[in-house]
């Protein structure tokens, strides 16, 4: 499958229009560096026509799948149907949410949380992406040769073209919805360096804490290593969610 002139268009439409998952009125914005998944590019390009056809909106809601009502991908269904499986992903993330509101009372709260409240339509929180193409890892790359867009060859030309983009995106959506809180959850060189943009300023992470949280006009900036980075538990989220209440 190679694009035409229309899929082109349509696809750097994706680019500078999608955002996420759930609400971008709410109060919390979680922002990583690209969706997990995207087995293949024809299924991807089928997720974008649909997003296209309904609309071409911000945000999408997670938990509807990929269908005429709705223009998010397939989901797996055992992260909303009971007995709710935990994403290890969002495992943490959850926990960092219901802590800025509260001390988390059991497993199942962060159980039914994912179920009915994360990255949902009127929830109280976003999920974003810097760069919204899903990918399996980063070893692999499934865009090449599939359009007339020679940026989409090589990863890295990927980034390059499309960073400016995504970062322009993102601090107009800020302005404009002004979340309370946003954090960014990823530490790898490049990705700091694209948060740093974002924030206007430069990110240290306090070796103690694990985490770099900062305040500008009304909004608290955080940043701490992927959930599934080595060494980081549920507490670290939970303290950085502690902190951003406070």
């Amino acid at each position: 499958m190679i694009l035409n002139k229309e899929g082109n268009d349509l696809i750097e439409k994706f680019i500078g229009t999608y955002l996420g998952y759930g609400n971008g009125k709410a109060d919390y914005w979680l922002i990583g560096m690209e969706e997990g998944g995207g087995d293949s590019f024809e299924k991807v390009y089928k997720d974008i026509e649909v997003w296209g056809k309904i609309g071409s909106n911000e945000f999408c809601d997670i938990k509807e799948g990929n269908n005429e009502n709705n223009c998010s991908p397939v989901v797996n269904k055992y992260f909303f149907s009971d007995p709710v499986k935990l994403q290890k992903t969002w495992n943490k993330l959850i926990r960092l949410i219901i802590s800025i509101d509260h001390e988390i009372k059991s497993i199942d709260e962060v159980r039914n949380f994912q179920k009915h409240n994360l990255g949902t339509e009127k929830g109280n929180n976003a999920l974003i992406e810097l760069f919204p193409l899903p990918s399996k890892n980063t070893n692999t790359w499934i865009y090449a040769n599939k359009t007339d867009l020679k940026y989409f060859d090589i990863r890295e030309e990927y980034f390059k073209e499309t960073a400016p983009k995504r970062i322009k995106l993102i601090k107009d959506s800020i302005s404009k919805y002004k979340p309370k809180a946003i954090v960014f959850y990823s530490t790898t060189k490049q990705y700091i360096t694209y948060m740093n943009q974002i924030i206007g300023e430069d990110i240290k992470i306090n070796l103690d804490k694990k985490y770099f949280i900062t305040k500008k006009e009304g909004t608290v900036y955080s940043v701490i290593p992927h959930p599934t980075s080595f060494g980081i538990k549920n507490i670290d989220y939970i303290n950085l969610g502690y902190e951003i209440r406070e």
